[in-house]
């Protein structure tokens, strides 16, 4: 019990620590002070006496404080979805990559901090940071309308993600092009210039490379290889390691 009254002591004092509004009081008796409301503006209350001031700022902060960040509530939608079987590990996996690379920064603040205007400039702001091509930016796209369709369902925010999606106009060459599979294909004169650069320059990733050019062998499945899949010079493919990126 004296554990529980010291926390809850240091927990009020906390919030009224960094309450950044005056407390004060007025001529008539009462007490004032101000509260933040969004997007950046405050509003004025008066109480009768300070401590009932004082228990009002606490409990404004302890409700704050239960509104989870962005990232709690992707976790919480991929860990949901996973169980339930509607998405497998590998969706997981990738969309995990993505909101690391999207949402680093953003990820962090609370869930009702941010409203469709932000998410908008957001969606902007990733798009030319990135330079997205089509693909990218579907990503991008995934894993925020995961996140804020959950949060709207949950009550966390009060806009739909699709509206704010489909109002942004993107003219046609906004997107960079996607690059042609034929474009990823070595002329059989780079083979060999790079296979004499391989076999001259043994590290691991040079080896690596040309064992793939010897054999067919995928970036993929040359990462997920093991010593028990090459016996009498013979290699077989059990599995393939997948990451994601534009």
């Amino acid at each position: 019990r004296l554990i529980s009254e010291y926390m809850m002591k240091r927990r009020k004092s906390k919030y009224l620590d960094n309450h950044k509004y005056k407390l004060y009081q007025g001529r008539d008796g009462r007490w004032f002070t101000r509260f933040p409301i969004k997007p950046s503006g405050s509003i004025q209350k008066a109480f009768k006496t300070r401590e009932e001031a004082e228990r009002a700022i606490v409990a404004f902060y302890e409700e704050l404080d239960e509104t989870p960040r962005i990232k709690d509530v992707f976790y919480a939608v991929m860990d949901r979805k996973y169980k339930e079987g509607s998405i497998s590990e590998s969706t997981v996996t990738r969309n995990t990559y993505d909101f690391i690379r999207f949402y680093s920064d953003l990820g962090e603040k609370r869930i009702d901090d941010v409203d469709s205007y932000v998410i908008e400039e957001f969606i902007r702001e990733q798009k030319y940071l990135h330079s997205l091509d089509t693909k990218g930016y579907s990503h991008l796209l995934g894993v925020t309308r995961l996140i804020f369709k959950y949060a709207k369902k949950m009550g966390f925010i009060t806009f739909r993600i699709d509206d704010v999606i489909s109002d942004m106009d993107w003219g046609k060459n906004a997107f960079r092009k996607e690059r042609e599979d034929s474009d990823e294909v070595f002329l059989d004169d780079e083979v060999r210039l790079l296979s004499e650069y391989f076999k001259s320059h043994p590290t691991g990733k040079h080896l690596g490379l040309l064992l793939c050019f010897v054999t067919g062998l995928r970036i993929g499945e040359l990462a997920a290889l093991r010593w028990e899949d090459i016996l009498d010079n013979e290699i077989t493919v059990r599995r393939t390691e997948t990451n994601w990126s534009d």
